[in-house]
């Protein structure tokens, strides 16, 4: 059984290294249509800047 399995492990192909190239994009807030900008991996999240996303929390909070 442990020939088997050395058998596999020196078998099996190792992972190579792989970069992910990250991004930096502008976007426009949705609100105020002030300019930011996040990584290109979490745009999708993101509709309002960080002082509008805080305000509408806030209001939601509060209820007004």
């Amino acid at each position: 059984m442990f020939e088997r399995l050395d058998q596999w492990i020196s078998g099996r192909s190792h992972p190579k290294h792989m970069f992910v190239q990250k991004k930096v994009q502008e976007i426009e807030c949705v609100h105020c249509h002030a300019r930011f900008l996040r990584w290109s991996s979490t745009i999708a999240a993101y509709g309002r800047c960080d002082q509008c996303a805080a305000e509408f929390d806030d209001a939601a909070k509060t209820g007004h």
